[in-house]
């Protein structure tokens, strides 16, 4: 049987299941070894897959079109990154759509589409839907063209690529939607020559987030983000910062479970424990990084001492698996750290050390 004679419903899920692909696989940042965050960041070049997508379903035949027509969640996802994109294709995706809630992704330079996108949805009552928001590289952009007030049910808010000139209009979004927030991605956001207001930018409370990404983020401003309440979040990613010692957090963070580390400096292994030690749920810690260096000191804090005191043991009561990802470690000190885990973590309690893409090495650490 070819697709084309598929029943509707067995058509509708393989469509929704394409839709749900593409849009991860457009907005999927999350660091890995080998790449960087910009290689997932949707923008002009690769939105027109999502536009291409259904120009093709509802081209096949008039099957097909009216079956895409009538499926909401594939249009729920509203692209205003194309400059050629006709103010009538955001009309389709927000009727098309119905009452589901909306995802947003935006170019601010595009100031006159977007006003004018922003403006019809406000006439079709459709931006109380809006639940996500993905704003891409504001270089240019005038950030006053978006006013955090258009989106007063915003849940999660993504933000790459901002600069000095854009700290207001960040500070005033996270002030109006930390209540509500949950869910909180900033990557390449930085703050260089604007320390002084950075430093006076209010520390919140974030009840709802249960999700935080800092990827190369500012490292005056990521204090700031966990210095605060987040007595809800369950994950915790941090990429590549410069976090100052003596701005670590001390609130605890009672609902973590997942914490994905990349070093950055030697401080960062400090920030490393400093949340293991606020996160008594902790199950799962992913360290990354390309140096045998970095991840030997995240590795010592768990061995034991041939000379001196040993370490305190950390309190880890539900840490599970440590994944080493990437790099090279030193034969000598994961045999040590492995035979020596249970005793390392507070209660005594087996867990275990997983290795992903990371090179074995016989030769003898300097540090052993």
């Amino acid at each position: 049987m070819t697709i084309g004679r598929l029943p509707t419903d067995i058509l509708a899920i393989i469509f929704e299941f394409v839709h749900e692909a593409l849009v991860l696989d457009m907005t999927q940042t999350d660091s890995r070894p080998d790449l960087s965050a910009e290689e997932g960041v949707i923008d002009i070049f690769t939105s027109p897959a999502l536009m291409k997508l259904l120009s093709t379903l509802c081209s096949v035949d008039r099957t097909w079109k009216n079956l895409t027509h009538s499926l909401p969640y594939i249009w729920a996802v509203i692209p205003i990154l194309d400059p050629t994109t006709p103010l009538l294709s955001i009309e389709h995706f927000v009727q098309r759509s119905r009452c589901l809630p909306l995802t947003l992704f935006i170019d601010i330079n595009l100031a006159d589409l977007l006003h004018a996108a922003l403006r019809l949805m406000e006439r079709y009552d459709a931006l109380p839907r809006v639940k996500s928001v993905n704003v891409v590289p504001l270089h240019y952009g005038d950030p006053t063209a978006l006013d955090e007030q258009h989106f007063p049910r915003l849940k999660r808010l993504d933000l790459y690529g901002f600069f000095p000139r854009h700290l207001p209009i960040l500070g005033s979004w996270l002030e109006e939607h930390a209540e509500r927030l949950e869910c909180l991605d900033l990557a390449y956001v930085y703050f260089p020559f604007d320390t002084f207001h950075v430093a006076h930018l209010p520390i919140l409370s974030l009840p709802r987030l249960n999700r935080l990404r800092l990827d190369h983020a500012d490292d005056w401003l990521s204090p700031k983000l966990l210095e605060g309440s987040l007595p809800s979040l369950t994950e915790l990613h941090i990429y590549d910062i410069d976090f100052p010692k003596d701005q670590l957090p001390s609130e605890p963070m009672p609902s973590m479970r997942r914490l994905a580390f990349q070093a950055c400096q030697d401080g960062n292994c400090c920030l490393l424990f400093r949340i293991v030690e606020l996160s008594h749920g902790l199950e799962s810690i992913v360290f990354t990084n390309h140096n045998a260096y970095y991840h030997e000191r995240c590795l010592e804090r768990f061995r034991p001492q041939s000379q001196g005191p040993a370490p305190t043991p950390i309190h880890a009561p539900a840490l599970r698996c440590l994944i080493l990802r990437g790099g090279e470690v030193h034969k000598s000190i994961l045999e040590d750290v492995v035979e020596h885990r249970a005793e390392s973590v507070i209660p005594p309690h087996d867990w275990e050390i997983e290795l992903d893409d990371v090179v074995i090495s016989d030769a003898k650490s300097p540090a052993a």
